[in-house]
């Protein structure tokens, strides 16, 4: 109390003199026409500066006037849980002696007064006092009779199939196909750029007459296809494919040939030189030999 006192004192006595200087320097002078207005502005300018100074000293006595107010008061804490358990609700007397009574703990066992369920317990089943009991499940007769048990061999897939085709009227069974046909139109649809159905039709020739004397010319033209749509790395397999399962057939100059070719294609260069090196010494006065030569000039 003192000390705000002190504070509020100090204050007026402060502002008062901030009175006293403002009347000072408003004082009546000399109106004589030669008065020194410098001096007047100089004046006038040491007036603003006190005037300014007083303010920040006002201004820092309010804040340790702030600062030495005590804080508010804290709320008061709330007064403590009672920690003692709830006791457990007493069995009643009247139980007999097939019952048990259900033991409730903790907030199940507030007085909510409902009844509490009592459990009748017996050799044969268990239910609710009070409640009709469950009917009995009903019970499953075995079964009258068994499945016959079939004698004899069972017909595999395969045996299945043989019998409906020969019991199948011959009208309906379509003749066999001509191997050559089946190539020719394949070959046909190759060389007209329908290379999916061609592949795929050439595929199929290979696995029905895979010892076929056109089987090499047929696995060459499916590796045809795949160079054709610049599926290079398939058509390298392909080609290979003539060269390692047909190694007498007609088709093993233009395979190797061609295997060279996708090894350049794929970045092998120094495959793609021995295998069109192999082709020029093996097969020298072939078509491909010269198309071989050809190519070695522009990978070399």
């Amino acid at each position: 109390m003192g000390y705000n006192f002190f504070v509020r004192s100090w204050c007026v006595l402060v502002l008062a003199s901030v009175v006293g200087c403002a009347g000072a320097s408003a004082r009546p002078r000399s109106a004589s026409p030669t008065g020194n207005s410098h001096q007047l502005r100089a004046e006038l300018r040491r007036d603003r500066r006190t005037i300014h100074t007083l303010e920040n000293e006002v201004s820092l006595l309010r804040a340790r006037l702030r600062d030495t107010q005590p804080p508010p008061a804290a709320p008061a804490p709330p007064p403590p849980a009672s920690s003692d358990p709830v006791a457990p609700e007493p069995l009643p007397e009247t139980l007999g002696s097939d019952e048990v009574e259900v033991v409730y703990e903790g907030e199940a066992a507030a007085d909510t007064g409902a009844p509490r369920p009592r459990i009748a317990l017996k050799e044969e089943t268990r239910s609710y006092v009070g409640r009709e009991p469950a009917p009995p499940a009903p019970s499953i007769d075995p079964p009258a009779e068994r499945l016959p048990v079939l004698s004899g061999e069972v017909p595999t897939v395969d045996t299945q199939l043989r019998r409906a085709r020969a019991a199948a009227p011959a009208q309906n069974r379509r003749p066999p196909s001509d191997p050559r046909a089946d190539y020719q139109k394949y070959l046909d649809a190759a060389r007209a750029g329908n290379h999916d159905y061609a592949a795929q039709g050439l595929r199929s020739f290979l696995d029905q007459h895979p010892g076929h004397e056109l089987a090499d010319n047929a696995q060459y033209w499916l590796a045809e296809t795949y160079y054709a749509r610049k599926r290079y790395s398939l058509a390298l397999v392909e080609f290979e494919k003539v060269v390692d399962r047909y190694p007498r057939g007609n088709k093993l100059p233009d395979a190797l040939l061609k295997v060279g070719y996708c090894q350049a294609q794929l970045g092998k260069r120094a495959d793609a030189i021995a295998i069109l090196r192999r082709l020029v010494r093996s097969y020298p006065a072939s078509g491909p030999a010269v198309l071989a030569k050809s190519k070695l000039e522009e990978l070399q």
